[in-house]
């Protein structure tokens, strides 16, 4: 554009010095329609701006996560005159919609009673609320000498929900093998009941063989039984943004989200009395006993928004435990953690408490084609003073916990 602008400059002054040297009407006519020319231009695109019709839709607004959401744009040139080029801008970001084409930028030169419409497929590849659609519309000049931003669409919504993750006794039990202790207890076993055979892994216990099996098979095959977790368990999940891009930000969250789902759908199956406690402008708590109530913590999960209030975390840990006679389990989803929380995770693991952090490998993501940078001391000095600290991974409908 500023090209063009000094070319017309260029022109404007060859057109003035053509009339002053060699008068006459051919240089006269010259001067004034290179005069006329950037008027010319603004009329048109008023034309333009306040002629074309413009409309967007999408046929859900709420969907799960890797669902398709058929979007649709619709323009309209309902005058019998050519209008000034336009460019269409789509909203969001090619990181969340790589796999939708979404953002390839449309020029159009709308002819006079015609209609352009475009269908594009978006793929929700990560959990949260955002936009979709149309950003604006920009009006350009045949010369680009100057343009105006068309915002009047309505602004098109979506949410997409976590994916729900398995979280089985024996991942537990698979990824603490190098420790005694675990987020949950396992001790009340209806051994007249199994829920699945698996194959054997170094531990398990000798009378959960499945003896007759495994002579078939010829490898160990162990019996999974249904059981109780007889622990009461808070779980906190830290909604405190890190410093990351907004794109980062999406990946991060819906990596603890996703966590904290198949967690709660976990303890909540096997009828543990579960506490789930986040931060949305107040502290906000919900609780559930059964299977039935996992619904509720699902619904709560995928609406759940992250903000950039500093220190809501630590201030939501210290007033929902202090009461120090009420023991249980805390499980903290976090993806970073300042030494002002680390600090207060000292204090309730002195106070008593079974105190367990649920992070990501932060430093081994690649997002957008960039590292994240995190500092990782205080998760080392948790762990050096025996916090228990677990990574997630998920694979094949699977959330796995590792011991850090």
């Amino acid at each position: 554009m500023r090209r063009n602008f000094f070319i017309y400059i260029g022109a404007l002054a060859a057109s003035v010095i053509m009339a002053r040297l060699r008068p006459g009407f051919v240089s006269t006519m010259i001067f004034y329609m290179m005069v006329c020319l950037p008027i010319a231009e603004l009329v048109m695109i008023g034309i333009t701006y306040f002629s074309f019709k413009v409309s967007h839709s999408i046929n859900k607004r709420t969907v799960v996560k890797g669902e398709k959401v058929a979007y649709e744009l619709a323009m309209v040139n309902p005058t019998f005159l050519l209008f000034a080029p336009l460019q269409v801008y789509y909203t969001g970001s090619d990181l969340l919609f790589q796999k939708s084409n979404l953002h390839e930028n449309n020029t159009l030169l709308m002819y006079p009673f015609s209609r352009e419409q475009f269908e594009k497929e978006i793929r929700c590849d990560y959990r949260g609320s955002y936009y979709v659609g149309v950003e604006r519309v920009e009006v350009q000049g045949f010369f680009r000498f100057f343009y105006f931003d068309y915002t009047g669409m309505e602004t098109l919504k979506i949410l997409v929900h976590p994916n729900i993750h398995e979280l089985k006794a024996v991942n537990f039990q698979h990824a603490l093998s190098e420790s005694t202790e675990s987020i949950v207890s396992f001790d009340k076993f209806d051994k007249s009941v199994f829920s699945e055979l698996r194959t054997y892994q170094p531990g398990d216990p000798l009378n959960k063989i499945h003896w007759k099996l495994s002579a078939r098979l010829g490898e160990l095959i162990t019996k999974e039984y249904e059981g109780n977790v007889n622990n009461s368990t808070k779980i906190f999940v830290n909604t405190e943004a890190t410093h990351q891009s907004y794109e980062q930000n999406i990946v991060i969250e819906d990596y603890l989200i996703e966590g904290a789902v198949a967690l709660s759908k976990y303890l909540l199956k096997n009828n543990t009395p579960t506490e789930m406690f986040w931060y949305n402008n107040q502290s906000m708590r919900l609780r559930g006993e059964h299977e039935k109530d996992f619904k509720s913590f699902y619904e709560a999960l995928a609406l759940m928004r992250f903000s950039e209030e500093v220190g809501s975390c630590k201030k939501m840990l210290i007033e929902e435990t202090s009461n120090q006679y009420a023991q249980c389990v805390i499980v903290l989803f976090t993806a970073h953690v300042t030494p002002e929380l680390s600090e207060v995770l000292y204090r309730k693991k002195r106070q008593g408490y079974e105190v367990n952090l649920v992070t990501l490998k932060l430093n081994e993501l690649v997002i957008g084609g960039k590292d994240i940078e995190m500092n990782t001391n205080p998760i080392y000095r948790l762990m050096d003073n025996g916090i228990r600290v677990y990574h997630m991974t998920f694979e094949e409908g699977v959330c796995r916990l590792e011991v850090a």
